[in-house]
């Protein structure tokens, strides 16, 4: 990365983590599932440091063809359930919600799974990437709101995640999710979000030097 180019990327970066404090205890887990594995990490050190009653684990066949495609046999909820259990989380413990194809669906899927099992909750704790923490702050608040949330990753900075996931990759999920961040509220999938023209001047710097394959065909900046 260019310093112009990392400079940008920190703005994003910083937009898309939420950094309120956790309020512990929570009732449940709630891994949103991706195609990044190392998430797991994150739910195995909090289940073995915490009291959860479950781990909620959500994600179907949601992306191929794109930045976010995973190779994966089978569901990304049953394969992340299985990535738990190899690392010591009982799979009587899993709650497994295996149809989502976005953020959105992970909650409103999943809360209707709950409901379906007659699992009353008041209380979740989500485990995701980094750069999704926000987006799932702000999903919550519009698809499940009823709950007291809590946001929290792996702990990890920016360069080093670069390299793990690919420089090009990540600078255009930074990209698209900063822009949805911005954007959804007006379609009504999240609660608003406070930006500021940084944030609209880095996706524009960014997205000009080629880091635009995480955003839609129609996509603006006049939101």
């Amino acid at each position: 990365m260019t310093a112009t180019i990392k400079e940008a990327a920190r703005v994003l970066w910083d937009f898309c983590l939420d950094d309120r404090a956790l309020e512990y205890p929570y009732d449940f887990l709630f891994l949103l599932c991706s195609n990044d594995e190392s998430v797991v990490e994150r739910v195995v050190e909090l289940w073995d440091m915490q009291s959860f009653r479950f781990v909620l684990v959500s994600g179907g066949y949601a992306h191929s063809n794109d930045l976010l495609q995973t190779e994966y046999d089978t569901s990304e909820a049953e394969h992340f359930a299985k990535l738990l259990n190899e690392k010591g989380v009982p799979i009587s413990h899993m709650v497994l919600e295996c149809h989502a194809e976005n953020t959105g669906e992970n909650f409103s899927l999943s809360k209707k799974l709950l409901e379906s099992r007659e699992i009353e909750v008041t209380s979740g704790l989500m485990v995701q990437k980094p750069h999704m923490e926000k987006r799932c702050i702000a999903t919550a608040k519009i698809q499940w709101p009823d709950l007291k949330w809590g946001v929290t990753s792996r702990s990890v900075g920016l360069e080093e995640y670069a390299k793990e996931r690919g420089e090009d990759a990540l600078l255009s999920v930074l990209v698209g999710d900063a822009w949805r961040l911005m954007s959804y509220p007006n379609l009504g999938f999240q609660a608003q979000v406070e930006y500021g023209n940084d944030i609209k001047e880095a996706i524009a710097y960014l997205s000009g030097q080629g880091f635009d394959k995480h955003l839609p065909n129609n996509w603006s900046l006049q939101v």
